[in-house]
């Protein structure tokens, strides 16, 4: 009898559904529900749920879960910690249940029983359970400049950003990402602004004072729930040895919290004048373009060839110019940079979840199945890297699985609630999935938050003009024409609405001849123009030139992954592409893409396959020539 045919490991098609709080759990297709959301579990992920509550309230030991959930086989410890992260995601965008890691021992599942209550719709953003018991939040704050200098400072939040990077290895704490926490300064650091925007447990504050080669670090690690002070230390050192220092800071907070802390990867040796430069490139780089960031790291990777986090972001930032970008040597002679980069700083640090997610961005959009295995990996090796988070639920998205895109997109925004281009991605889910006056509600408080994100007032008039809500399509327009925030984009939208509401009669015949020369120079259409002449009644034309389209170039190794109004996301929006989805010809569209082969090959259909009137995935099957049994 082999390992997984023990008669303990969990056979998930003979377990029966239950309940979780409000949520119905339904092991054998590995759905959880909740009123009309619907999400899909990876098998293993709902093995290890089945087995935390069918012994909810009891403490359920690591060996039990390996035994239960992998046949007893040896498996790594970040097998483990990566189901666990991803049920207490589930946890957070459900609420309902917690799990609780009991230090040495194993977890424990805690259910709520449903309430009558209202609240938050399901599918809203903000409709989260407050922070787990057993997986501390933590906000590391920009440490205080005391340095005397303000031209110093990026040398104090370069330290706590390390400081961040180091204590986020432990696989059960939480860490919120820069780009939030460090927005809070001076004033602003009160631990009751704190719990208020980012929801934090816990969060670590502290200065940096800096004398030649001397720096003096002080560090504090508060409760915000009782706002004592749980642990404080004062470090002296020379400059050659502030890396050490934030081990030691690390190390001691994991123990203050009573997690544990992954080991270190060793940082590799590096002198004080190239660790002064790499702090002050981790402030150039928040804003650096593909190209800007490769011209400040290649120098550096030189200098400090042994520093795994250098040799990351060079890999990403290539992959990025590779696909998007404008190169400037030839297309092998790019990809050799970009997997030399990304493999050098796996060699130094096999957790750095950039790198796995620089060689996802290396493949061509459509090889679907290797972008999810590398997007997945980056997610487990660096589970509190929101960046990863944020990939793999694009990815999702892109092959029509928003429902479940967006437990992992709830995950980054819990870690990084305050910075739009982590917010804006769930927000477009909360449309695709349909939930309209949710993505409405959510974009309207985007806009009040950041005025300047012009994307917010995009999007959402968008969506209010395909959906015939001019009232509100008008109160968004008026208010960006006021504001003055009319980009490029917002102009071609309201191009395209004039036609709509029936102001520009050409318009139609114009777009239908113009994405037929796109199309006949073998170039793939533009999804938001073809979603335009769907709504504008040229229905018949639109399928006839889907069918004509190549979409060669999302196959294509040297070619540039197409963006923005291309990508294969749109055409999953039950706002804007429902009707169309309810053709069969929908499903040739799909299959053009490679999708079809995709879901076929891994069995994990899109949100859509289940609420078409025809059986979406025969049709698939007779595309791709697959079985039909």
């Amino acid at each position: 009898m082999s390992a997984d045919d023990s008669p303990r490991v969990i056979d998930l098609a003979r377990q029966e559904r239950f309940q979780l709080g409000a949520i119905e759990v339904r092991p054998s297709t590995r759905e959880l529900l909740v009123g009309d959301r619907r999400d899909v579990l990876e098998p293993r992920v709902m093995q290890v749920l089945v087995a935390l509550a069918r012994r909810r309230g009891e403490v359920v030991s690591r060996h039990d879960l390996i035994d239960e959930c992998w046949g007893g086989r040896a498996v790594s410890e970040d097998a483990v910690h990566r189901c666990i992260s991803m049920v207490r995601r589930l946890a957070t965008a459900y609420g309902g249940f917690s799990v609780m890691t009991v230090a040495r021992v194993g977890y424990r599942l805690s259910a709520d029983e449903p309430t009558s209550q209202g609240g938050a719709e399901p599918d809203s953003p903000t409709a989260t359970s407050s922070p787990q018991d057993g997986a501390p939040l933590l906000a590391v704050l920009a440490f205080d400049n005391l340095s005397g200098d303000a031209d110093t400072a990026y040398f104090s939040d370069g330290v706590a950003e390390e400081i961040l990077h180091a204590v986020a290895r432990a696989p059960n704490l939480r860490v919120i990402a820069r780009s939030s926490s460090f927005q809070f300064r001076g004033a602003d650091k009160a631990v009751r602004r704190v719990v208020e925007d980012l929801k934090a447990t816990h969060l670590l504050d502290g200065s940096v004072r800096r004398a030649g080669s001397q720096v003096r670090i002080s560090a504090q690690l508060v409760d915000c729930a009782s706002q004592t002070m749980l642990w404080s230390e004062r470090f002296d050192r020379d400059l050659a040895d502030v890396l050490a220092v934030q081990d030691e800071i690390a190390t001691a907070v994991a123990a203050a919290l009573k997690v544990a802390l992954a080991p270190a990867t060793p940082a590799g040796s590096m002198n004080a004048a190239a660790y002064d430069l790499f702090l002050k490139m981790q402030a150039e780089l928040t804003t650096a373009t593909a190209e800007e960031a490769i011209r400040r790291l290649e120098p550096f990777t030189t200098l400090a060839p042994d520093f795994a986090p250098a040799w990351a972001r060079l890999a990403l930032a290539r992959s990025y110019q590779l696909r998007w970008g404008e190169r400037k040597t030839p297309y092998a002679e790019a990809r050799e940079a970009v997997v030399q980069a990304a493999e050098t700083a796996l060699r130094l640090d096999p957790k750095s979840g950039v790198a796995w997610m620089a060689l996802s961005a290396l493949q061509p959009l459509a090889r679907y199945a290797e972008r999810e295995r590398l997007l997945r990996a980056a997610v487990s090796a660096s589970p509190n890297e929101v960046r990863c988070d944020v990939g793999l639920g694009e990815f999702l998205d892109q092959v029509g699985r928003t429902r479940e895109a967006m437990v992992t997109l709830r995950g980054a925004f819990e870690l990084d609630p305050l910075f739009p281009a982590t917010v804006y991605r769930l927000g477009d889910c909360l449309f695709r999935v349909g939930a309209y006056e949710a993505g409405q509600s959510f974009h309207a408080e985007c806009r009040r938050r950041w005025p300047n994100a012009f994307d917010f007032g995009t999007q959402a008039a968008g969506w209010a003009a395909f959906s015939g809500d001019w009232k509100r399509f008008d109160e968004i327009m008026e208010a960006t024409r006021a504001a003055g925030r009319e980009t490029p984009a917002w102009k071609q939208l309201m191009t395209a609405v004039d036609a709509i509401r029936g102001r520009n009669p050409y318009y139609a015949g114009w777009l239908l001849q113009s994405l037929k020369a796109r199309v006949a120079a073998g170039r793939s259409p533009n999804l938001s123009g073809i979603q335009v002449l769907f709504k504008l009644g040229l229905r018949e034309e639109t399928f006839a030139l889907l069918e004509e389209a190549s979409f060669a170039s999302m196959f294509a190794e040297e070619g540039r992954n197409p963006a923005g109004a291309s990508t294969p996301a749109l055409i999953f929006d039950r706002v804007l592409w429902g009707e169309e989805m309810r053709d069969p010809r929908f499903v040739r569209l799909c299959a053009k893409m490679g999708l079809a082969d995709y879901w076929m090959a891994t069995g994990h259909w899109p949100d859509c396959a289940d609420d078409v009137p025809y059986d979406f995935r025969a049709e698939a099957r007779r595309l791709t020539g697959a079985p039909t049994h």
